[in-house]
């Protein structure tokens, strides 16, 4: 009896040591470094024509998002102190790639520049901005969006100093009635929360004609459109007749003879706008006795000229010089004009890359003309993309598609959810043949009727 006793007094001496060893190992443990709130802001410099690829970032060997070519992107993540090494990959090519460090010392706001390079890509000397404790914020970018949008989404990150004020004389009453074309301090740039805010703003209608207003027509169709504005009244800006059977009748090809002057008359509540505009006519004069349009003879270097549709920048300026004309530039997608001096630092390789897609306003008595380009490489990515987009929309339309997402939205957010498509439309393309990438801005209301 004395032998048992004596051997469950030396198990439970044994047990309890190893106990008390074990809560030693824990306190030990519990001993944890504090992670530090890193953000990272980037710049990502846009190239028109060639390397327009988007960008992979990698934080210390770790993906953490994707930048599209010429945007500006933020991240954020929680490191301990030390230094680390931010990467940066092209997409679906990883060789071509370039790479920074920061050291990590508290919480902390890291800026820097990339631009993307046939071979590499070049990153800018990192900046720090400032620590989180500074309370710093970036301001967002508010131009183009409803006064009453970019007030809710500044005051949501802290700001509380917004100030806005019209472009002109009159006095701003509506904030809903209102665009933002000019804020102060610029998009990107990291700031105190009680920093003023300046917003300048234009009434929706003067945004919507300065918008549309010496556009090519199926571009002033298209940016109607996409604010919302699906009823429009066409006049001849000549005449003020009422032409809207006849421009609905025609080709998209018909249309580009065609320029917006003028727009007004415009119903925000109705989305309905009355667009002047003016183009080619058919006068009486150009038909014969039996009412039938003659063709005119075109010239030789006319038709020379026409036919630089389809055909390389090379070719196309040596055309142009041989006949003595002057030609002014526009690109096909972002519309930037450039001069025929514009092209005078390209390579005959570059040169090859780059395509006349269309000719335009041809004079021969001024010896002018205007010439629409684009690189092979983007068109062959609108070539593909328009044909997912054709394959996608036989399935469900962009229209369909927004209307789910507001659909969607209520159902999640059933105080109140307002989709800003006419205003803030951010992204409508079509992914894959089965999916639509939509994002606009919005605003959200919950139970207590806070937005």
């Amino acid at each position: 009896m004395r032998k048992i006793l004596a051997i469950v007094l030396l198990v439970l001496i044994v047990f309890g040591l190893v106990a008390c060893g074990g809560q030693d190992d824990n306190s030990e443990a519990s001993e944890t470094v504090k992670p530090y709130t890193v953000n990272l802001e980037i710049e990502f410099e846009e190239n028109i024509f060639f390397n327009t690829y988007d960008v992979l970032v990698f934080f210390d060997g770790k993906k953490i998002g994707k930048v599209e070519h010429g945007k500006f992107a933020m991240f954020n993540t929680s490191v301990v102190e030390g230094e680390y090494t931010i990467r940066f990959e092209k997409d679906g090519d990883s060789v071509v790639s370039g790479e920074t460090s920061i050291d990590v010392q508290g919480d902390s706001t890291f800026k820097c520049k990339i631009s993307s390079k046939k071979k590499k890509i070049e990153v800018s000397e990192v900046e720090l901005l400032s620590g989180v404790e500074n309370e710093n914020v970036v301001i967002g970018d508010e131009v183009s969006k409803e006064l009453d949008v970019a007030i809710e989404e500044l005051e949501k990150v802290g700001f509380g100093n917004i100030k806005y004020k019209s472009e002109g004389k009159d006095s701003i009453f509506d904030i809903t009635n209102w665009i933002v074309t000019v804020q102060s301090p610029e998009a990107g740039e990291s700031v105190s929360k009680d920093t003023d805010i300046v917003l300048t703003c234009v009434k929706v209608d003067t945004y919507l004609t300065n918008l549309v207003t010496g556009e090519f027509l199926p571009e002033a169709i298209k940016q109607i459109n996409l604010l919302g504005y699906s009823k429009i009244v066409y006049c001849d800006n000549d005449t003020n007749e009422d032409i809207t059977s006849t421009i609905l009748a025609m080709s998209d090809e018909e249309k580009g003879n065609w320029y917006a002057v003028s727009a007004n008359d415009i119903s925000t509540d109705e989305k309905k706008i009355r667009l002047y505009v003016v183009g080619n006519k058919i006068s009486t004069n150009d038909k014969n006795e039996n009412g039938i349009l003659e063709e005119e003879t075109e010239s030789e270097e006319v038709n020379a000229l026409k036919a630089l549709k389809g055909k390389s920048m090379k070719r196309a300026l040596k055309i142009i010089n041989k006949y003595g004309y002057t030609a002014s530039f526009k690109h096909e997608i972002t519309k930037e004009k450039f001069s025929e001096e514009s092209f005078e630092y390209y390579t005959d390789d570059d040169l090859k890359e780059i395509v006349v897609t269309k000719v335009k306003n041809i004079d021969e008595a001024q010896k002018t003309l205007l010439l629409i380009f684009n690189s092979k490489a983007q068109i062959a990515e609108q070539k593909q993309q328009k044909k997912i987009e054709k394959e996608l929309t036989a399935k469900l339309g962009p229209s369909e598609a927004w209307g789910a997402m507001a659909l969607y939205g209520g159902e999640v957010y059933p105080y109140g959810f307002k989709l800003h498509i006419a205003t803030n439309t951010l992204a409508e393309r079509a992914v894959d043949e089965d999916t639509w990438f939509l994002k606009a801005g919005c605003t959200i209301k919950n139970m207590y009727g806070a937005h």
